[in-house]
């Protein structure tokens, strides 16, 4: 029921909410169930309560609305990289990345991601060949600059943290590793 609910994207994000955010936010926010009796229930005050929904309905819900227009800018890019790559269109992909565009990653993620390629034109080819989990992709805020999750049945399974200059792509860090996974701000778009 949670997962219809919700975006991919922000169950990522839910999962990840400290247990007591998650009870608070699940039980008054989807479920209406009034903050004093959430406290009797987590033996809290009503008010600690309240704080922890809060905090986690600001994760959860997001960004609706972007007011750094180098976020919106940003969002704008990678939801025309997202739309490239599903369709295949490496033209497309060109003109998003640098020309000197470069792809790194972590040792977890190191397999999915072939190392010596570097540019525009070559990784966007090899991109392509080898997208499949983008349907899985989603765009969300990492650390405070737009990103892309990827979460097959809404568990995170990689982060593609990018870089940008010019209003481009520059750089892309593919993150596998559980432990750095773990640390990462992760805010979903509210759609």
């Amino acid at each position: 029921m949670l997962a219809d609910s919700v975006g991919l994207a922000t169950l990522v994000v839910l999962d990840r909410l400290k247990p007591a955010e998650r009870l608070a936010f699940v039980l008054h926010d989807l479920f209406d169930i009034p903050f004093d009796e959430i406290a009797r229930i987590a033996g809290r005050t009503s008010e600690s309560v309240r704080q922890l929904a809060s905090r986690a309905r600001r994760r959860v819900r997001g960004v609706t609305r972007v007011s750094n227009p180098a976020i919106a800018e940003q969002r704008l890019v990678v939801d025309a990289f997202l739309t490239a790559l599903r369709a295949g269109d490496t033209d497309k992909l060109v003109t998003l990345m640098t020309p000197d565009f470069a792809v790194a990653a972590d040792r977890a993620a190191a397999g999915a991601v072939p190392s010596g390629v570097h540019g525009a034109e070559a990784w966007a080819k090899l991109a392509v060949q080898t997208a499949k989990g983008a349907r899985y992709a989603r765009p969300v805020l990492i650390d405070g600059v737009v990103g892309v999750v990827i979460a097959p049945r809404g568990r995170l399974f990689r982060v593609l943290r990018f870089a940008f200059a010019e209003g481009r792509i520059a750089h892309i860090d593919v993150i596998a590793d559980p432990a750095t996974l773990e640390k990462l701000d992760l805010a979903a778009f509210g759609e």
